[in-house]
C-alpha cells in the first residue's frame, strides 16, 4: 500500500481531531472564563462588603474615642482652674498669718474663702459634656459616676472626681475652727495643701487616661488608612486582562498538545507500514 495514500487518509482525520479538540478546549476555556469572571465578581463583592463593615466599625471607634478625649479635656481644664483657686486660697492664708501663726482677720479670711469655694463649685457643676457632669458624682444614679468610653475592640473607664466634696471639706475645716489659734490655722493649711495634691493626682490620672484614648484613636485611624490603600490597590487590578491572558496561555498549550498528538499518530502509522 502506498504510504502517501495512507497519509492522505490520515490527514483529514488529524485535521478533524485538531478542529474538534480546539473547539472543545475553546468551549471549556469560555466556560471557565465565565466561571472565573463570576468568581472574581463574587470575590470583589465580598471584599467590598467586608471592607465597608470594617471601615464603619473603625469610624465609629474613632468617633467614640474622640468624644472621650473631648470629655477628658473639659475635665482637665476644670481641674486646672480648681487647682488655681486652691493655690490662691493657700497663698491668702500665708499672707494673712501673723508672726505667732494666727490669722489677722479671721472673718475676712472666711468670707474670702467662701467666695473662692463658690467659684470652685461653679467650675465643678459647669464642667459637662452633653449634659453629663464630669467633676461631680450623681448621688441618685451611681452608674453615672464613671466616664465610660466603649469601642468595638476595647472599653475605657475612669472614676469621676467628686470635687465638690473637696470644697465641702475645706469649708467644714475653717467654719468649725478658731483661726485665732495657730493650731487651727495649721490644720486649715494642711487641708488646703492636701486638697491641691488631690487635684494634681486627679489631673495626672485624666492625662494618662486621655493618652490611652489618643493612642487607640491613632491606631484606628492608621488601620483605616492601611485598609483604604489596600482596597484602592485591589480595585486597580485589571481582572479582564488577567482572564484574557489566562485563556490565551491555555489555547497555546492546547495547540502544542494537538501538534504532539498528530506527530504520534503519524509515527504509529509509519511503524505499522514498515512492519507490514
Amino acid at each position: 500500500m502506498d504510504i502517501s495514500n495512507i497519509n492522505a487518509n490520515i490527514n483529514p482525520n488529524i485535521q478533524n481531531i485538531d478542529n474538534n479538540a480546539s473547539s472543545l478546549q475553546l468551549n471549556k476555556n469560555n466556560a471557565a472564563s465565565k466561571v472565573a469572571d463570576s468568581s472574581v465578581k463574587e470575590s470583589l463583592s465580598l471584599n467590598i462588603k467586608d471592607y465597608n463593615v470594617k471601615r464603619d466599625e473603625l469610624s465609629l471607634n474613632v468617633q467614640n474615642l474622640n468624644e472621650g478625649i473631648a470629655q477628658i479635656k473639659i475635665a482637665q481644664n476644670g481641674l486646672e482652674d480648681q487647682k488655681t483657686i486652691l493655690e490662691k486660697i493657700q497663698q491668702n492664708i500665708q499672707n494673712a498669718k501673723t508672726e505667732d501663726g494666727k490669722i489677722k482677720d479671721s472673718n475676712e479670711m472666711k468670707n474670702s474663702m467662701n467666695n473662692d469655694l463658690q467659684e470652685f463649685n461653679k467650675i465643678a457643676y459647669e464642667a459637662q459634656y452633653k449634659s453629663q457632669n464630669l467633676l461631680t458624682n450623681d448621688m441618685y444614679d451611681t452608674s453615672k459616676n464613671e466616664i465610660n468610653i466603649s469601642t468595638k475592640y476595647a472599653n475605657f473607664d475612669i472614676n469621676k472626681p467628686n470635687t465638690v466634696m473637696i470644697s465641702t471639706d475645706i469649708f467644714n475645716t475653717y467654719n468649725t475652727s478658731d483661726l485665732n489659734q495657730p493650731q487651727a490655722v495649721d490644720q486649715l493649711t494642711q487641708k488646703v495643701e492636701s486638697s491641691i495634691n488631690q487635684i494634681k493626682n486627679t489631673i495626672d490620672q485624666f492625662t494618662s487616661f486621655g493618652d490611652r484614648l489618643e493612642t487607640s484613636a491613632r491606631q484606628s485611624i492608621q488601620e483605616q488608612v492601611s485598609m483604604y490603600n489596600q482596597n484602592t490597590l485591589s480595585q486597580q487590578i485589571n481582572f479582564g486582562k488577567e482572564s484574557s491572558n489566562f485563556s490565551k496561555n491555555n489555547i497555546i498549550a492546547v495547540q502544542g498538545f494537538l501538534a504532539a498528538t498528530q506527530a504520534n499518530i503519524l509515527q504509529e502509522q509509519s511503524v505499522k507500514l514498515i512492519g507490514s
